[in-house]
């Protein structure tokens, strides 16, 4: 019933006009669906804005993997989903974020760190990744939308593997993106992560860092949310200030 009733509010609410959002009044709590990892390059930018803009206005931030995330955001309990997703349904909407690269995280002290890497130096190592569901595909669907758990290309990987005849060593794959610093600590392995989370760790000296050696398609992190907000105003104020805040760095 949550879906129809909230449908059914949503044209009462066309029928009368939106009420009207002040950010700088409001006292709201927005609620967002993300990864650690989108979380640690898109929110501190975000809360920067809102500390200026909206001082009463609080957030929760939920794990984007969570199963029902489709229906979470059906029934409104989720206002925004950060992800990279495709087979978007006709009742959400999609917009491009930013578009994302892989690059190579290693141990600070690793000897490639800094260095180019080559394919048969990466593949003489342990590969750490990270598969937020633990799922086969790097894919799950659920209610019309489908969603990547992986943030690595694998395919690409595998792909440039061949060519030399052999196969990524995947030694540790675990769904936590912020833990890969600790992981690599002291080990000769190397992990595959999204660009913008590897600029984090080096301002932090937290990881040494190569770029991959191929030109793997960029993924594209998108905001989705539900039709039904796409004029209601404090909807529309949260999806342009997580816009503006990705494209802070």
């Amino acid at each position: 019933m949550g879906p129809l009733v909230r449908d059914a509010l949503a044209s009462v609410e066309r029928a009368i006009g939106s009420p009207v959002f002040r950010p700088e009044t409001s006292v709201r709590q927005f609620c967002i669906a993300a990864t650690d990892y989108i979380t640690a390059v898109v929110v501190p930018n975000f809360l920067r804005i809102l500390t200026e803009q909206a001082p009463g206005i609080d957030v929760t931030i939920l794990p984007a993997t969570r199963i029902d995330l489709t229906a979470q955001i059906d029934i409104g309990r989720i206002d925004i989903a950060l992800g990279s997703f495709r087979d978007i349904p006709h009742r959400l909407r999609a917009r491009l974020l930013f578009n994302e690269r892989d690059v190579v995280l290693l141990a600070p002290d690793h000897p490639l760190a800094g260095y180019p890497i080559t394919v048969q130096q990466l593949a003489g190592l342990p590969l750490f990744v990270v598969s937020a569901g633990g799922i086969e595909d790097g894919q799950v669907s659920e209610r019309g939308l489908t969603r990547r758990m992986e943030m690595f290309d694998r395919s690409t990987l595998e792909a440039e593997f061949a060519k030399i005849g052999t196969t990524p060593n995947l030694k540790v794959v675990q769904p936590h993106f912020l833990a890969l610093p600790a992981l690599l600590a002291g080990t000769s392995a190397a992990a595959i992560a999204p660009a913008r989370l590897a600029d984090v760790f080096r301002r932090s000296g937290a990881v040494g860092f190569a770029e991959l050696p191929w030109t793997a398609p960029p993924t594209a992190v998108q905001i989705v949310w539900h039709s039904r907000l796409d004029h209601d105003p404090a909807n529309l104020w949260l999806r342009s200030q997580l816009e503006r805040a990705s494209s802070l760095r």
